[in-house]
């Protein structure tokens, strides 16, 4: 889908969205603000991650299983070894998203070579 809005902006260009720009702008703001009451509140309930992902669109049907299992793990963790269990566990969930991403280009990359569809990694 990204690419069919690419190709559709690229064939046919629009003066700027005014109004786009300004929800865009309300968007950035309101990140900031919940990023610096994480930071000056701990006990701040709201994360800017979830107001994010809370107006990704069509993607949230697909993450929504992975963000539950993630909280899940970290939830376990630091119920069960605390702080210290949550710092060395750290490598290995990076560990997870750099492969997810590595394979995907893999694939990608051979079904490119190879001339074949491939499957969707991210939704779009």
């Amino acid at each position: 889908m990204p690419f069919r809005m690419l190709d559709e902006y690229l064939k046919n260009p629009h003066p700027p969205d005014l109004f786009r720009l300004v929800w865009v702008i309300g968007g950035f703001v309101i990140t900031a603000l919940l990023i610096q009451a994480r930071v000056l509140f701990p006990w701040w309930p709201l994360h800017p991650a979830g107001f994010a992902l809370a107006h990704a669109g069509f993607s949230l049907p697909w993450v929504w299983f992975p963000i539950l299992l993630g909280w899940v793990a970290k939830s376990l963790i630091m119920r069960c070894g605390g702080m210290q269990l949550y710092r060395r566990g750290i490598p290995f969930f990076i560990g997870l998203i750099l492969g997810d991403i590595f394979i995907a280009c893999v694939w990608s990359l051979l079904f490119v070579l190879l001339n074949m569809k491939m499957y969707m990694f991210f939704p779009g």
